[in-house]
């Protein structure tokens, strides 16, 4: 199937590009009627002529099919950094690339993310991830980070001979790191830049395959996305995959595109991603399709069935700050946040974004988020206090907060846990504590019990309502 999908065997080669947040500009634009919309299923006997009239896919590449769909913490990008010089192109200059971050998910770096896709078998422009590039290279130079505006920052370089030790020794000074990881890969010429991308989208729960015809350069301004759901397993997924992308290209290459696109939702699925994005994705003037920029982000939760890429894992790690490492050693999520005047101690995603929302609305945002990997055990409790402790030591936070929620566990178990920890460490800052608790949580001891258990140890007021606890912080957080 490659050889019609990306071209012939010798396809396969080394090298690498990524891209961002097109979703949320696009959808907007469908919204207020600027962006032409098209779902799938017009005449399904058109589709598999059209589709049938070019060479057929070859068989077993099938990839083991995990699940028909995977939960998803929120839609992926949301608004669309300003578009990019293309930088594959022979006559591009600087380039741009779009930011990226999603909770709950691993970012593969640009190299790891077009291994992945060499690995199944796709095509990416030839490279290699080097060190210290030699003076006779020449290329496209990009620095290998997670976060996205390489472009920006000047992370991304076209150089020619002798360019390429100038190029990475600026980078690197950029980054203030002078043995951070480098991709130099050819330039390609391109005949035309499209947007192709699969995510899983949560409402669905299923695979949705986006689609741009006018890829690379100024994305967000597109006046079509193409966009359906897309299943790579069933019957009809190719003519599925046609018919959503048939209203915006010619027959033969949207028939190419939609045996890419299934190709790539298979690898989505045997990959556990939440999101695999082509941009731009290249159509040569032989008619050759190449995957010139990739962005890969893994769920969090299928970690165990994927051995960690080895630059993406170093690049996390990185990227960490001494008390977040400590956090991830000890088994639980601390993100330290700038500006923030109250060390919040939480444990949930869907309850820390809640407390964040609600202190940043009282003008007292959070300092730290944090997220129990593991339901909030007892045992971890000493640690979660004693990092947001050192977190309130900075001048500008002025209180520490509390809150989690119980509906199964004891309510008695976890205030002895809290009351033992801030005995055994109290805390130098004002100390608010809030438990939401009902069901079985309080069998055999309540509220009031738990107020006093916490009143012993210095804290004065127990709440069991979010917004009472916000207001209670931000009266001694707001000077």
């Amino acid at each position: 199937m490659h050889r019609h999908v990306f071209g012939g065997d010798d396809d396969a080669r080394d090298a690498g590009g990524g891209a961002d947040r097109v979703q949320h500009a696009l959808r907007r634009g469908i919204d207020d009627g600027r962006i032409g919309r098209f779902r799938q299923r017009p005449q399904v006997v058109e589709q598999r002529q059209a589709v049938q009239h070019l060479p057929a896919a070859a068989e077993g590449d099938a990839a083991e099919q995990r699940r028909p769909g995977l939960p998803h913490r929120g839609d992926l990008g949301g608004g669309i950094t300003a578009g990019r010089v293309e930088h594959h192109d022979a006559t591009g200059e600087a380039v741009e690339e779009r930011d990226h971050h999603e909770e709950g998910t691993v970012r593969l770096a640009e190299h790891d993310g077009k291994t992945l896709l060499r690995r199944h078998g796709l095509a990416t422009p030839a490279g290699t991830l080097i060190t210290a590039p030699p003076g006779a290279a020449a290329g496209i130079l990009k620095a290998q980070v997670l976060a996205g505006g390489r472009g920006k920052r000047g992370l991304v370089r076209k150089v020619a001979v002798g360019e390429a030790p100038a190029a990475a020794a600026a980078m690197r000074d950029i980054l203030g790191d002078a043995a951070a990881p480098l991709l130099l890969e050819e330039a390609v010429s391109m005949a035309r830049e499209v947007y192709l991308a699969l995510r899983i989208d949560g409402t669905a729960q299923g695979i949705e395959l986006l689609c741009a015809p006018e890829g690379g350069v100024e994305v967000e301004d597109a006046t079509v996305l193409l966009r359906g759901p897309l299943e790579p397993e069933a019957p009809g997924a190719l003519e599925d995959a046609y018919a959503i992308l048939q209203p915006g290209f010619p027959a033969e290459l949207a028939a190419r595109l939609a045996r890419l696109a299934v190709r790539l939702a298979r690898v989505m699925r045997a990959e556990d991603l939440d999101l695999l994005e082509i941009n731009p994705l290249a159509v040569l003037s032989n008619g050759r399709l190449l995957a010139c920029d990739v962005k890969a982000v893994r769920d969090d939760s299928a970690g165990f069935r994927h051995a960690a890429p080895a630059l993406s894992a170093a690049l996390e790690d990185a990227a960490l700050t001494p008390l977040e490492r400590r956090a991830r050693d000890q088994g639980f999520q601390l993100v330290e946040l700038e500006g923030g005047t109250v060390a919040m101690i939480t444990a949930g995603a869907g309850l820390g974004m809640l407390m964040l929302d609600l202190l940043a609305d009282a003008g007292c945002p959070a300092a730290c988020f944090m997220d129990n990997a593991n339901g909030g055990p007892t045992e971890t409790m000493p640690e979660r206090l004693a990092l947001a402790f050192e977190v309130a030591a900075r001048p500008e936070v002025k209180a520490v907060m509390f809150f989690t929620t119980l509906a199964s566990r004891g309510l008695k178990s976890r205030v002895e846990a809290l009351a033992a920890a801030l005995r055994a460490n109290p805390p130098r800052k004002p100390f608010f504590a809030g438990i939401a608790a009902g069901h079985a949580a309080l069998r055999g001891y309540s509220m009031a019990e738990a107020a006093a258990t916490l009143a012993e140890v210095g804290v004065a007021a127990l709440h069991d309502n979010p917004h009472a606890l916000v207001q209670a912080v931000a009266a001694a957080a707001v000077r």
